[in-house]
């Protein structure tokens, strides 16, 4: 699954959490399937990744969808929106505390709606460079 692209576990193991293993230092990766979070960070917080590619609703409406299942144990949530599976080009990215999500089924963001999600945007940039360094760019 790590790379076979068209696998739906391709995007939120093998891009995710390499881009997380990039983006943060000295994070400790738990085993695949792990409840709750996918990663310990330095300062002990359980951060569960979470991907998406946008969504387009009758080639309208595009949006984020992130699943969420009401998880209680992450400390944080790394949202990460990609422009296409094709592509796989990271657009947004946002590090929400658990607190703001652990009550919700599904985390949906819109470019309408994105906005109120701009306290917890983390810079894009890296995450484009490990990108291209994964696609081989």
């Amino acid at each position: 699954m790590s790379d076979n692209i068209k696998c739906s576990s391709y995007l939120g193991i093998a891009v995710a959490e390499r881009l997380v293993r990039h983006l943060f230092k000295d994070v400790s990766r738990m085993p695949n399937n792990n409840t709750g979070f996918d990663f310990i960070c330095s300062k002990d917080k359980k951060i569960d990744v979470k991907s998406s590619c946008v969504i387009l609703n009758n080639k309208t409406n595009p949006r984020w969808q992130f699943n969420i299942k009401k998880n209680i144990m992450a400390d944080y949530f790394l949202l990460l929106a990609f422009n296409t599976r094709t592509d796989l080009e990271p657009i947004h990215q946002w590090l929400v505390p658990g607190y703001v999500l652990n009550t919700v089924i599904c985390a949906t963001i819109a470019p309408s709606t994105i906005n109120k999600w701009d306290e917890y945007r983390q810079p894009i940039g890296p995450a484009i460079t490990c990108c291209n360094t994964i696609k081989g760019l």
